[in-house]
């Protein structure tokens, strides 16, 4: 069995350890947990939901909102900060009422009438049979 021994990359020591030092410098001036580089609309409305949340409480629209984003930050729709949100302006869903049967409206046609049994004997259809020769 033959094995290849790999060289290790080696790097200038000095070099490398101020360029450690300036990513740790840069780093602590974030958040931890906070996301970096580029995200996705959903990511930068989840990072300011609160204040979102906050202009809401204080009377503005989620279409006014989303008009502010679209002159000043980017376009996105309505829906998009409802879902980050979560709109709690809304008004719960009333529930639907049980109908009693006996309460219930009476269909206005009349009951089918069962006929008797020499009557659905004279009514029976009977298929016929094909005759697959002459097709």
């Amino acid at each position: 069995m033959a094995t290849t021994k790999t060289k290790r990359e080696l790097f200038e020591a000095s070099e490398y350890i101020e360029k450690m030092d300036l990513m740790i410098a840069k780093l602590r001036t974030k958040k931890p947990g906070e996301l970096a580089g580029k995200v996705g609309k959903n990511d930068i409305l989840a990072m300011r939901r609160e204040a979102l949340q906050q202009l809401i409480k204080d009377g503005y629209t989620i279409h006014q909102i989303a008009e502010a984003m679209k002159d000043d930050v980017f376009s996105i729709l309505p829906k998009t900060i409802t879902e980050i949100v979560g709109n709690r302006n809304k008004k719960p869903q009333a529930a639907k009422k049980k109908v009693n049967a006996a309460a219930a409206p009476k269909a206005l046609t009349p009951p089918v009438q069962a006929k008797p049994d020499d009557a659905a004997d004279k009514s029976t259809f009977t298929p016929r049979k094909m005759d697959l020769n002459n097709l």
